[in-house]
């Protein structure tokens, strides 16, 4: 917690797991009296998709967080916010770098998209997606 009752929320990785740490030191935050928050998402490089969703969502109550695209630009899967998840009404700043990539884009993308809160830094990395190995038509 910093002056001003402002909680700083670091996020050093976006393995399986994380969000449910990051959900328990969210809920310190609040209970200590944050009323704005900083996610820091500085030179969190990779993860999985589900756990940046898991963690986006807790600041929002709906809204459209991400979505991933296959082949000729078909959506494969929507994740909405689900309301029961939104633990955080506090002004949100994220944080990244050119560090930050793939799972840590989604959830700094879904602030700029549903306008949340603000994105400040450098350029991330632009690797914001899940990337999957398929065997072709041919073997």
């Amino acid at each position: 917690m910093e002056a001003g009752k402002i909680g700083v929320l670091r996020i050093n990785s976006l393995d399986s797991g994380e969000a449910a740490d990051a959900k328990a030191r969210l809920q310190d935050l609040s209970k200590q009296g944050a009323q704005k928050i900083i996610l820091d998402l500085r030179n969190v490089a990779g993860g999985e998709i589900q756990e940046g969703v898991t963690v986006a969502n807790f600041s929002f109550a709906m809204g459209k967080l991400a979505k991933t695209i296959g082949r000729e630009q078909k959506v494969l899967k929507s994740f909405e916010a689900e309301i029961p998840s939104s633990l955080c009404s506090a002004s949100v700043v994220v944080l990244i770098d050119s560090g930050t990539a793939g799972a840590a884009e989604v959830i700094a993308s879904a602030f700029l998209e549903n306008k949340r809160g603000d994105v400040v830094g450098e350029k991330s990395f632009g690797a914001g997606r899940e990337q999957e190995l398929f065997t072709l038509r041919d073997g």
